[in-house]
């Protein structure tokens, strides 16, 4: 059928942008967009409705600020539609706020900070579906003489999930039924006559992943014969999820990885340098272990050669 599941996709911006001093520049738009679905049988439309906000802020050489702001929410064309989305993973709302700051107090440092906010929802009554995505992230660059310098960095992403599910399960006695769960919501006959059934269980799919990143390297010249870096990065997750079977295991959801490294190069002529590095990177998983051990692993890499630059 030629007409099954076609889709078309039409969106249009206006976007106005102000210079309100030569410090200050601010930007406003709204964006429409519909989404359109054809199946024999239904016409499943949608139309988004989106704010632009944006600012630029920059009172002196050493300060600058960005900042943008959307906002979406997304409507039925008509009643005829089930839902205000097209998919149950598709927010009918959401937001997203970008922030960016840099900081260069001086020629030898430079500061950086941003703020990324993601949040959606899905609130119709058979869906409950919620989500973020959430990264504060700071950084560093120091050089206070020309032999010398450091830079650091961390960072903060949240990546968090939750809809709501049906899942079937036989309690046995190695696995009893989970405390909580019952035959309600979305997986009854009487709310989703094409999909419920009195056997399934209602969960909610939740899905937290936060992650902790740090780095940090130290330069080292005392002279133009010798050049010294090393430093490390560390990956760390503590995070949960909904196991509906008692065989899970956490995995990489409580883990952290672990990469120091050091390079040096030594210069022996006009062009010509001995040159060295090493990384060892080490995973390793902290969650309990179930059916299968917690994954661990660990490698040193060793490079030795000779530069010749030209």
């Amino acid at each position: 059928n030629s007409n099954s599941l076609t889709q078309k996709i039409s969106s249009n911006t206006l976007l106005a942008t102000a210079s309100i001093t030569s410090h200050f520049k601010f930007s406003g738009g709204w964006r429409y967009k519909t989404r359109r679905i054809t199946d024999p049988g239904d016409d499943l439309s949608w139309h988004e409705n989106w704010l632009l906000l944006g600012a630029v802020v920059q009172p002196a050489r050493i300060f600058r600020l960005n900042v943008n702001f959307d906002t979406m929410n997304s409507k039925a064309k008509n009643s005829d539609t089930p839902s205000n989305t097209y998919t149950r993973e598709a927010p009918d709302s959401l937001y997203h706020l970008q922030v960016r700051a840099t900081v260069n107090p001086s020629k030898w440092m430079s500061l950086a900070g941003s703020v990324n906010d993601y949040s959606a929802k899905n609130d119709d009554p058979l869906v409950n579906h919620t989500e973020h995505n959430r990264d504060f992230s700071f950084s560093a660059a120091v050089n206070p003489v020309e032999q010398f310098g450091f830079d650091i960095a961390y960072a903060h992403d949240d990546v968090f999930s939750q809809t709501d599910i049906c899942y079937a399960f036989t309690p046995n006695p190695q696995a009893p039924l989970p405390s909580g769960a019952a035959n309600s919501g979305t997986c009854t006959v009487a709310n989703s006559p094409d999909t419920g059934d009195p056997s399934y269980f209602l969960g909610k799919g939740s899905y937290d992943a936060p992650v902790n990143f740090f780095s940090g390297a130290i330069r080292y010249s005392p002279s133009r014969l010798f050049n010294f870096m090393g430093g490390a990065r560390l990956n760390y997750t503590n995070g949960t999820a909904e196991f509906l079977n008692p065989l899970m295991v956490p995995g990489a959801l409580h883990s952290h990885y672990i990469t120091p490294f050091a390079d040096a190069e030594i210069k022996i002529a006009s062009q010509w340098s001995w040159h060295g590095n090493f990384t060892r990177t080490q995973y390793s998983e902290l969650g309990p272990a179930g059916s299968l051990a917690s994954r661990n692993t660990s490698g040193n890499v060793t490079t030795l050669g000779v530069k010749y630059a030209f």
